[in-house]
């Protein structure tokens, strides 16, 4: 009654006709005889074993799997976004240049840091330019300041915008002094610090890319194999970039995202688990920080498919 069903112990009392203590006695005596056994399984062994095997299974450096399976995407992204901080707040080192891409997960990442309180000297720069009428969950320079203030250091800005159709026009706004400084900071990066978006064209991607992704755009990208983006650069299911996907971009390409040192992605949802597998073939990906049910999709996928291996970094 107690451990089966649920029932209280006043519960079983009154229905024994006995007093509570007896029950509770009962109890005791039901363990030290070994009638009952108690076992605790430890949820983040399980998680850390899981990790590993994604991370041998992908080539990645590390995995961290944040263990439970959670239904609400927020509690999710609150969970991942704890994670990955303390994850930066280890392995943060004085003098690093951190590129910071955008996502509401990447959010909850800044919102999740504590402050430093150390002498180091951190440089956080934006890996690409911001959108307008969007949310500030999704504004990369909102990200990158609140990231640079929890670790003690300073934000570069990067005032463009992320999309510019006009390549006369793209070009000009490169070349200004501002976004020249960014962009020359970009080959000295130590970290990156992005989120994975898969291709699914739902709502959420719809409100990321309003108007840039139009009805021909997406099926080019639908054409081109294209799984997930990292800073709204597309890639295909083995890693291989998309250079046609999304038009006018103004950010890191993939192929200097490679070269960055450390790059950590914070991704999870099992829908994503195609979009996590392309970007650790392709190398763009250190180290990963997820959930566990998108740990177990991955694990899948790749069972059901002969892996291949991303370009040694």
């Amino acid at each position: 009654m107690y451990y089966l069903e649920d029932r209280t112990q006043a519960e079983i009392a009154h229905h024994l006709g006995v007093s509570p203590p007896t029950v509770s006695r009962l109890l005791q005596r039901a363990r030290a005889e070994g009638i009952v056994e108690i076992r605790i399984v430890d949820p983040s062994e399980v998680a850390s074993d899981l990790g590993a095997v994604v991370a041998e299974a992908t080539g990645a450096r590390r995995v961290v799997v944040v263990p439970g399976h959670v239904d609400d995407p927020v509690v999710r992204r609150q969970r991942l976004g704890t994670a990955a901080a303390r994850l930066v707040e280890e392995t943060v080192r004085d003098g690093d240049k951190i590129g910071i891409g955008w996502g509401r997960t990447l959010h909850s990442v800044a919102e999740s840091l504590r402050h430093l309180d150390w002498a180091g000297r951190v440089t956080c720069a934006p890996l690409l330019g911001g959108l307008g009428k969007i949310a500030p969950a999704f504004q990369v320079h909102d990200i990158t300041s609140a990231v640079a203030r929890a670790l003690g250091g300073s934000a570069l800005p990067l005032y463009l915008p992320a999309i510019v159709e006009d390549d006369d026009v793209r070009q000009q706004l490169l070349q200004s002094p501002d976004a020249a400084l960014v962009l020359s900071e970009w080959a000295y990066l130590t970290t990156a610090l992005v989120g994975i978006g898969h291709v699914g064209f739902d709502a959420e991607m719809q409100m990321l890319f309003g108007r840039y992704l139009d009805a021909s755009t997406q099926d080019r990208l639908r054409r081109s194999g294209a799984v997930g983006d990292i800073c709204m650069r597309f890639y295909d299911r083995d890693g291989h970039p998309i250079d046609d996907g999304l038009r006018g971009v103004i950010g890191l390409d993939l192929e200097r995202l490679r070269r960055i040192p450390n790059v950590i992605a914070v991704a999870g949802g099992s829908e994503k688990s195609e979009a996590i597998i392309g970007a650790l073939r392709g190398g763009y990906v250190d180290t990963l920080v997820t959930d566990e049910p998108t740990a177990q999709a991955i694990v899948a996928a790749l069972e059901r498919a002969t892996p291949t291996r991303g370009p040694a970094r």
